[in-house]
């Protein structure tokens, strides 16, 4: 189940370099592909309780090949991580929709602005960084156990 829910996420990324060499930053398509790959990485690392990814593989003794993600994730971002921006952007914008902006800087955006272009520049390279770390989690899995996929 794991390596089917990475090898699901490594495909959205795939198909998302795809989208990109044609659609328009910001587009309907591109925000879809984005969306939906935060929501997996949030759900590997944030949410599910017990049955979170970062919990299974520590319990399979698989751990450490977490490390580069886990990383990016406790990467300081204003007053708080960027694992949890990450997380509350989910929560706020995906899965219980607060459409109010005051909201989203209050919860989400703690002590830094997404629009200042270094911190913009900041937090794409900590997603370009987060989803090729998953995606590298996939790569070495399906590597090490083949018979999985």
């Amino acid at each position: 189940m794991i390596l089917a829910s990475l090898k699901e996420f490594s495909y959205g990324l795939d198909r998302l370099d795809d989208v990109a060499t044609t659609a328009k930053s910001g587009s309907a398509i591109m925000r879809f592909y984005f969306n939906s790959l935060y929501q997996y990485a949030v759900g590997f690392f944030a949410v599910g309780g017990r049955r979170r990814l970062d919990i299974v593989m520590r319990e399979l003794g698989l751990g450490t090949l977490l490390d580069p993600t886990r990383q990016i994730l406790d990467e300081p971002l204003g007053e708080t991580t960027f694992g949890a921006v990450i997380k509350s952007l989910r929560d706020k914008l995906l899965v219980h929709q607060s459409f109010r902006l005051d909201t989203l800087e209050a919860e989400v955006f703690r002590g830094f602005d997404p629009e200042d272009p270094e911190t913009a520049e900041r937090i794409q390279q900590l997603v370009k960084g987060l989803f090729g770390s998953i995606k590298d989690l996939y790569v070495s899995l399906a590597m090490a156990y083949p018979e999985a996929l």
